[in-house]
């Protein structure tokens, strides 16, 4: 049901979830279908106060290889709801305590979790994004209000749902009940086979089944590799540097490309740059100009400005 919109001094004023459906109709970065469908039963009249969204540092029993450039495929999307909804806060969680109940290593798990936070901290600060909060979910799950929401989830949850699921429903919850209303932005994978879905719509759903929580959903598009064996992939974890532009490290888009051409599927690489694309056009429209030149080297400018290395 779609909340209606409202006349203010016979001006028509959208409703809030008429402004979220056209961004997602107009950020290349989002996934329409999927964002129109996680914000199809949103009944709200009061529009979040909260944008949110988590960082995984692990996926399918590997812990991330390095901090990738396409975070910025969800931070700017997220920043852009933020500023169109006019939300008080971007928070962005590191989900380093997900990460340990995988049982990866707790020294590696830092290292990850720091390296992640660094590279936030320099975007807030170079892309100018005050609104942006970043926060440690070990640092979340010390209060004792979640604490009280996770035992909520798990008195609910099925036999064997894993902790990992658990805390991430929790994180949601939590923070939809002491700052929401909460539009949470994930990432979207589609699957023609259900077994095989991994993306962030299969857990909100499940959360929605568990719960029973009306909340609004956004997704955003699957990272973009330049491996044939994956080419699509979260957009906050990296299995293979190689494969991938990254924000931690010296990388050089144009090498990078000359020497995926040689090894990767014309289809593999079309999609690469297609995606690095919609990342440039975005980073333009939300932080500032880019300097001329080819898609290569307007990565490589970004990269320049917020990476670490």
């Amino acid at each position: 049901m779609r909340v209606l919109s409202t006349e203010r001094s016979g001006r028509w004023t959208p409703s809030w979830t008429e402004v979220v459906g056209r961004c997602v109709r107009q950020e290349p970065l989002l996934d329409t279908r999927t964002s129109l469908v996680g914000m199809s039963h949103q009944t709200w009249a009061v529009r979040p106060r909260t944008i949110f969204m988590g960082i995984g540092l692990c996926a399918r029993g590997e812990l991330s290889q390095a901090v990738p450039l396409d975070l910025l495929g969800m931070l700017l999307p997220a920043e852009v709801l933020r500023r169109e909804l006019r939300c008080q806060e971007l928070v962005v969680l590191v989900a380093d305590t997900h990460a340990l109940e995988n049982g990866f290593d707790p020294e590696q798990v830092e290292l990850r979790a720091q390296a992640v936070e660094a590279v936030l901290h320099k975007v807030r600060a170079v892309c100018r994004l005050p609104g942006m909060r970043i926060l440690r979910a070990s640092a979340l799950h010390r209060s004792t209000g979640y604490q009280r929401m996770l035992l909520h989830v798990r008195r609910r949850a099925e036999e064997g749902l894993h902790e990992y699921l658990l805390q991430q429903y929790a994180d949601v919850l939590y923070l939809h009940q002491q700052q929401g209303p909460v539009l949470k932005v994930g990432w979207s994978l589609p699957s023609s086979d259900p077994r095989r879905q991994r993306d962030e719509v299969m857990l909100d759903q499940k959360m929605a089944a568990l719960t029973g929580a009306t909340l609004a959903y956004v997704y955003c598009k699957p990272a973009r590799t330049l491996t044939d064996a994956s080419p699509r992939m979260p957009p906050y974890v990296v299995k293979r540097p190689e494969g991938r532009l990254c924000l931690d490290r010296p990388d050089d888009p144009e090498a990078k490309l000359e020497a995926a051409v040689r090894q990767a599927h014309p289809s593999t690489i079309a999609g690469f740059r297609r995606h690095l694309r919609r990342l440039v056009y975005t980073y333009a429209k939300v932080v500032g100009p880019l300097p001329r030149g080819t898609l290569e080297q307007r990565v490589a400018a970004i990269i320049d400005r917020v990476g670490i290395a």
